[in-house]
């Protein structure tokens, strides 16, 4: 099997929620809509800790999915993992 390349380009429609430095927030996008891909979407939710006032450690969970296809090839595929990040502001 010869791997392929295939680059795309997808529209999407976002709810994206700023909160303060740490706390809580839940972004969320969908897009695709037969433009390049079928579909694709994901949403997070994180929590944060503030360090000081411009760190915070957060901690969160995320799923990311794609359902693509072009010819014979196909992309259909969900994810789900957990995520852990640092965040600073200046």
């Amino acid at each position: 099997m010869t791997p392929t390349k295939h680059l795309t380009a997808s529209s999407i429609l976002a709810l994206l929620t700023l909160p303060s430095l740490a706390g809580s927030s839940a972004p969320a996008d969908i897009g695709g809509f037969g433009v390049s891909s079928d579909l694709t979407r994901q949403a997070l939710a994180a929590l944060g800790y503030h360090i000081n006032d411009d760190a915070a450690v957060v901690l969160g969970y995320r799923g990311i999915g794609t359902d693509y296809e072009d010819g014979s090839f196909a992309y259909d595929v969900i994810s789900h993992s957990i995520l852990l990040g640092f965040e600073y502001r200046f």
